[in-house]
């Protein structure tokens, strides 16, 4: 019977979240804002209620909440980041709610070990079903459409006959982009939801092969990984449709997405405040400047993410949107903090930069990794989809793109393997950084 009830309860939730997002979606500038903030002093006073670990925090710098009337207020309680999380883990659950309400979750480890924390059993899966559905609307998406989905599941392939959905895994496409190609051709999707990296390969495989497919596709949706400028146009070439990407993380804390108009990422303002903030930990206010994504969620109350150092780059502008939806803008979602590789000279490129030769000068490449060590050096491996290629050639051609790109600021080594691994067995990592870097010390990026 609690199960059922549990049921009633997420699906209600879910359909009163979208209901809000739909009345909501053209509210005005000054309307956004001024909620939003009624969230955030909601949440915070919430904190200093029930949740031991802001309680104390606030007592220690002596934050008044009754006397929170602006963001230079809310600007004052300190940063949260992993660290603390993992050492103040019991103190960060709220003590107004019952244990049986608390469901453990763990982020995916990409760049450091998995993160544990709680979500609100009967609300969070609702809430990542209203969000997903509101955007993918924007392409003008309906339930029951033919739909591939590429993601790191298991199984080789699943049908979802009730969804109508084709799940194919993207652990396996090291083996065989034709067998992706000719699943997707005799499903005849109208839209495809993927990795970027796997729906980029593929991409990638079609335009160098001059394969053609049969049927057009309505919009591809991608989430799970940053997905770089190179990429996005290789997807819309290859697929010949838009592509909208949605941006989330591991804790579940912070949401944007693109629009049916643009390329820029809208901020959903009711799932979370969003800052910036550079190196020295103060608010990124220039046109086309980056820093790293801070942010508050403003829906879970079970387990909250106050001002929390995310550890992902964003791009600041001030640029609205033709599409109507006065929510916060980010211009850009550009990856990790990590993201990055040192030359010789200790210059810093990002990996964008370096992903984006391999992109230009590797035909006859599937998949690629580089691992970093040392400074100045690169490891390369490279996955073939075709033997009709000279791997001498290919490694040639890699090798002078890099000198002439970057002025000998790197030695690298080139090898073919069979298959990549990856340290989050669900995603492809296109770098594997073992040095300590941070994006933010440099000018050279973006």
């Amino acid at each position: 019977m609690g199960f059922f009830v549990s049921m009633i309860r997420s699906y209600n939730h879910q359909r009163a979240m979208v209901s809000f997002l739909k009345k909501s979606e053209r509210w005005s500038k000054d309307r956004w804002e001024e909620y939003q903030f009624e969230l955030l002093k909601k949440i915070v006073s919430h904190c200093y209620k029930q949740v031991p670990y802001y309680k104390r925090l606030f007592a220690k710098y002596d934050i008044k909440i009754d006397n929170m009337n602006s963001l230079i207020d809310f600007n004052k309680i300190p940063f949260l980041t992993r660290q603390i999380v993992e050492k103040n883990r019991n103190e960060l659950k709220a003590i107004n709610f019952p244990e049986k309400t608390f469901e453990k979750k763990k982020t995916s480890g990409t760049t450091n070990e998995p993160l544990t924390f709680y979500v609100n059993k009967e609300k969070w899966l609702s809430q990542h079903f209203a969000y997903n559905r509101i955007f993918m609307k924007r392409a003008g998406y309906k339930r029951g459409k033919r739909t591939v989905s590429i993601l790191g599941i298991r199984e080789e392939q699943k049908h979802h006959r009730l969804l109508n959905t084709l799940e194919l895994s993207s652990l396996y496409l090291d083996q065989s982009c034709e067998f992706y190609l000719k699943k997707i051709e005799k499903f005849h999707p109208h839209y495809i939801v993927s990795y970027p990296s796997a729906i980029y390969f593929l991409a990638k495989f079609l335009l160098e092969t001059q394969i053609s497919l049969t049927f057009d596709i309505n919009a591809i949706f991608c989430h799970g990984e940053p997905i770089y400028e190179w990429q996005r146009e290789t997807i819309e070439k290859g697929f010949h449709c838009k592509l909208f990407d949605i941006y989330g993380n591991g804790e579940k804390n912070v949401l944007s997405a693109t629009c049916e108009k643009s390329y820029l990422h809208h901020v959903f303002p009711n799932y979370c405040f969003l800052e910036l903030i550079d190196i020295n930990e103060e608010p990124v206010t220039t046109e086309g400047s980056f820093g790293e994504i801070v942010s508050t969620g403003l829906q879970s109350y079970i387990f909250p993410f106050i001002r929390y150092k995310t550890g992902d780059i964003g791009i600041y502008t001030n640029q609205t949107c033709s599409c109507g939806r006065k929510y916060p803008i980010v211009k850009r979602i550009e990856g990790r903090i990590t993201d990055g590789v040192l030359t010789k000279s200790e210059t810093l490129i990002t990996a964008s930069d370096i992903n984006k030769v391999i992109d230009t000068h590797s035909k006859g490449v599937l998949k690629w990794q580089f691992i970093q060590e040392k400074k100045g050096e690169l490891q390369l491996f490279l996955v073939l989809y075709s033997n009709n290629f000279s791997v001498n050639t290919i490694k040639k051609n890699i090798k002078n793109a890099f000198k002439h790109t970057f002025s000998n600021q790197f030695d690298i080594s080139i090898q073919i393997v069979k298959s990549l691994k990856n340290k989050s067995s669900r995603k492809h990592h296109f770098l594997i950084q073992k040095l300590p870097v941070n994006i933010l010390n440099t000018k050279h990026f973006p």
